[in-house]
């Protein structure tokens, strides 16, 4: 479920899916330690923590505070008030003071071998600076509740996430202060100079102080990540793809890429000439549908989704609005609205006491499916008699709906 690698590669950090902690030595595959049921998770943390591990955008979801020191000495872990360290070159659980135990589990970073940092969630603007592995108090630092932290190659800093409008920052640990921030989350930091991704995927370095841009590279081309959103136009001279970082616009007739944008989630081709694609919300731009257009290369906003729970099918967009506040069941006592993608048009709406059916579209119909073992597929199999002899509860219930009629 999660993991992390010691910075020298020799010792891999796992939680599984029983939530037992494992540091397993790479070269052997041998564990050398477990702790068993490291973490239990509380009932209000189960959709959280599913739906964390549901989400492409999250291919090591942080469920617990773990990590290594930069000379791969020491492993640090917390959750709550459990916490657990390990002296890796002696191999046994490592005796380290209260000062530092009471801090294992809100994200402690490593600053080189000898100081840790950690925000205090009862007093953030009074974060310590920590020496380790005595725990002497060196200082501490104005953060604040929620923001992660983490180490940087070299130098007196260390990263901060998120930082307003921005991706995240770096935080100047002699002077208090936050002198840079990027959109994009990759980054590091050496000394006064940092290295950070561009929105189109090149690398900069930028000196800190004075604030001055020394160069930038673009990197070659590597094999594609997980797609996330793609879409074809149907004399398949377009297409456009997105992965977890950018997205892009190709002319497969001339095999060029005409533009690269900011990653989108859903895709489609129309008017013949634009892509309608599904943005999420970015520093201060809310989510929405952007027009790219392939005879000019040029993007523009188009309509606004809002913060509903949505899902583009290539023309349409299904968005769900829950009646009530509960973050437990979203699927229940929820308002549908299936909406055209170029102009927000409502085309359908429904409201489902129970069950949310599942959704696949053609040019001009929707497919609604219910399991008969779920109620709502159960009710509604009720309104036609002539369905129901012979129907058993392992069948589905599916209607067809026609969206060129635009029932609302």
């Amino acid at each position: 479920m999660q993991t992390a690698l010691a910075p020298d590669g020799r010792y891999l950090a796992c939680l599984n899916h029983e939530f037992s902690l494992s540091l397993i030595e790479v070269a052997s595959n041998i564990s050398v330690t477990t702790k068993d049921h490291f973490y239990i998770p509380f009932f209000y943390e189960i959709p959280l923590l599913f739906g964390a591990l549901a989400s492409s955008q999250l291919s090591n979801p942080e469920i617990i505070h773990m990590g290594f020191s930069p000379d791969g000495k020491f492993f640090l872990a917390g959750y709550r008030t459990t916490h657990f360290a390990f002296d890796l070159v002696n191999r046994h659980v490592a005796s380290l003071p209260s000062s530092i135990n009471e801090l294992t589990s809100n994200n402690v970073t490593f600053l080189g071998a000898d100081r840790i940092v950690a925000v205090d969630p009862s007093s953030p603007s009074k974060s310590p600076l920590l020496r380790f592995p005595s725990g002497e108090r060196l200082g501490q630092l104005p953060l604040t509740v929620g923001t992660k932290l983490e180490s940087v190659a070299h130098g007196d800093y260390v990263l901060v996430r998120p930082v307003q409008n921005y991706s995240v920052g770096v935080f100047d640990l002699a002077r208090k202060n936050i002198p840079a921030a990027v959109k994009q989350p990759a980054i590091d930091v050496y000394d006064g100079v940092v290295v950070h991704e561009r929105i189109k995927g090149e690398l900069s370095l930028d000196l800190i102080e004075p604030k001055q841009h020394l160069a930038v590279v673009q990197l070659p081309r590597s094999r594609l990540g997980r797609l996330s959103a793609t879409a074809l136009s149907p004399d398949l001279r377009w297409m456009a793809l997105s992965i977890r970082s950018r997205g892009a616009i190709w002319d497969l007739s001339q095999n060029t890429q005409i533009m690269q944008v900011r990653p989108f989630q859903g895709a489609w081709y129309g008017n013949g000439q634009f892509f309608y694609v599904d943005f999420p919300k970015f520093g201060d731009t809310a989510r929405e549908i952007g027009l790219l257009d392939t005879s000019s290369g040029a993007g523009t906003d188009g309509y606004k989704i809002g913060e509903g729970v949505a899902v583009q099918y290539d023309k349409y967009i299904v968005i769900e609005i829950p009646r009530g506040k509960s973050q437990f069941a979203p699927t229940f006592n929820t308002d549908v609205e299936v909406r055209g993608v170029r102009d927000g048009q409502l085309l359908w709406s429904h409201y489902f006491e129970h069950e949310i059916p599942s959704f696949s579209f053609s040019s001009d119909a929707m497919l609604l499916g219910w399991p008969l073992s779920a109620k709502e597929g159960h009710d509604e199999l009720q309104r036609f008699p002539e369905l129901k002899h012979g129907a058993d509860v392992n069948d589905y219930f599916c209607e067809v709906i026609d969206l060129r009629q635009k029932l609302v």
